[in-house]
């Protein structure tokens, strides 16, 4: 008796609400987010930068500061904000506004590790992830300085540069992981909630400038660019989100979800992005045959028939010489497969490998030889990159590269399918997202964006943080 009238008395859970945090947390936002805006708009027109993403994140950030808990909420909410400046040491270094944030989180873990209590008896387990990143580091350095010596005409300084690049996303990747895994499942999925909403709000400036009336969110007035100077990089951001949705719906009923997966999926068709577009429909036919939820199917049966028949009424019913962005890319432009540059440059990637079949040809070499098949950029006098992530690593790195990374990717997939805490609804939406993400990279190089490694540090940390949660209501009944 008594044990039930305890049960009885025991106070109902409640969901967290979202509060003010400490005063000095949100100034301190404030003043970060102020001073990118200010720096925005006092570099428009600047020649060697491009200040959208300054300007854009310090909006976003201001926007946050008085729900964001920590680092990892503000490493979220600025993933999709960046700006592109001419590296000292040559070509094109892609530095998002939220790099500037990495060294000082990574200082305070370093110095919370020295200064905190210590636990003698219990020795940290080391991860697979460990032995990868070891080979991984040790393989980009010996590349560098044996090809530096080997090959007299070896563009070291180009290569360092890409070592830059890639070495602050997989930074990100274990930072993201490391903050995400110390603030458990709440932590993480209040980041996940965060990259929804940010998205969300994206796809909203974008669709308000659909005829080109408004202009919130940048565009070429043919295409929304975001804020990566590039529709396509800008679709695969979209589509990681969708997939955030998704599985955000498989651990709540929110009304809003919908309308977000909605949304989003507007903001992608405003990029004109084929490949995109593409990806797109492979992320809704996959969920549609795994998923075991009839509301999560009913969901995003909506989502593609009201977009649908929403485009189709705006090229219906647009007014002669209005411009639709992205459906006229989408619908009306030359499909004509083979003025694709891409093939040729993904035919040069193999027979540069076929040079190096184990090792690669090092870091930012292909672009010495790639102005042939295409053309050089302006900015560098080199050619383009591969626009294939897959053929990056294999180019660069050879088998070996190639190998360590495919290796990582099917580690994270384990640790998500052995995660005893997520629903197979939860992991299938998750796995989604992997899955697009893989789709885009055979188009494009998606191995130095900041979103791509902080998605698989927050899938990684809920695999790790999840433990024996409630299974998902939909997927029973579906069983």
């Amino acid at each position: 008796m008594s044990t039930l009238a305890a049960t009885r008395t025991r106070p109902a859970a409640t969901t967290p609400t979202w509060r003010p945090q400490a005063p000095l947390l949100c100034l301190a936002l404030l003043g970060m987010g102020a001073l990118m805006t200010v720096a925005g708009l006092g570099l428009r027109g600047s020649t060697w930068i491009l200040p959208d993403g300054l300007l854009g994140g310090g909006v976003a950030l201001i926007l946050v500061a008085a729900f964001a808990r920590g680092a990892l909420d503000v490493i979220v909410t600025l993933s999709p904000f960046m700006f592109y400046t001419l590296s000292p040491v040559g070509g094109i270094l892609t530095v998002g506004s939220s790099d500037i944030l990495l060294p000082v989180v990574v200082g305070a873990m370093v110095v919370a590790a020295v200064v905190g209590p210590r636990v003698p008896d219990r020795l940290p387990r080391l991860t697979a992830a460990a032995p990868m990143l070891v080979a991984s580091a040790v393989l980009v350095t010996a590349s560098t300085c044996v090809w530096t010596i080997a090959d007299p005409d070896f563009l070291a300084k180009r290569s360092i540069a890409d070592a830059v690049k890639l070495g602050i996303g997989v930074a990100y990747f274990i930072v993201v992981y490391l903050l995400a895994k110390q603030g458990g499942r709440a932590a993480t999925m209040r980041a996940f909630r965060i990259w929804a909403w940010t998205a969300t709000a994206l796809s909203v400036g974008s669709l308000a400038g659909i005829t080109g009336a408004v202009e919130i969110i940048p565009s070429d007035g043919y295409r929304s660019n975001g804020y990566f100077e590039d529709p396509n990089l800008y679709a695969g951001y979209l589509l990681v989100s969708v997939s955030v949705v998704l599985f955000l719906a498989t651990v709540s009923h929110s009304p809003w979800l919908p309308v977000q997966a909605l949304v989003i999926t507007g903001g992608i068709v405003t990029t004109g992005s084929r490949a995109g577009l593409g990806s797109l429909l492979l992320l809704f036919v996959l969920a549609l045959v795994v998923l075991r939820s009839a509301r999560l199917r009913g969901m995003l049966l909506g989502v593609m028939t009201i977009s649908v028949l929403a485009a189709g009424w705006l090229v219906v019913n647009r007014g002669s010489g209005t411009s639709i962005l992205g459906l006229d890319r989408l619908f009306f432009a030359s499909n004509d497969v083979n003025d694709d540059p891409r093939l040729s440059l993904w035919s040069l990637a193999v027979d540069k490998w076929l040079d190096a079949p184990v090792w690669g040809i090092g870091l930012g070499q292909f672009e010495r030889f790639s102005g042939d098949a295409f053309r050089t950029a302006r900015s560098s006098g080199l050619g383009y990159v591969t626009h294939n992530t897959f053929l990056f690593f294999l180019v660069a790195f050879g088998v070996l590269g190639l190998g360590l990374f495919l290796a990582m990717l099917v580690w994270i997939v384990a640790r998500l399918y052995a995660a005893p805490g997520l629903s197979r609804n939860a992991k299938h939406a998750l796995m989604s997202g992997i899955v697009v993400l893989a789709s885009q990279m055979m188009t494009l190089n998606l191995q130095n964006l900041r979103y791509v490694w902080v998605y698989f540090g927050l899938v990684l940390a809920l695999s790790m943080v999840s433990r024996d949660a409630a299974p998902d209501p939909d997927e029973e009944r579906a069983s």
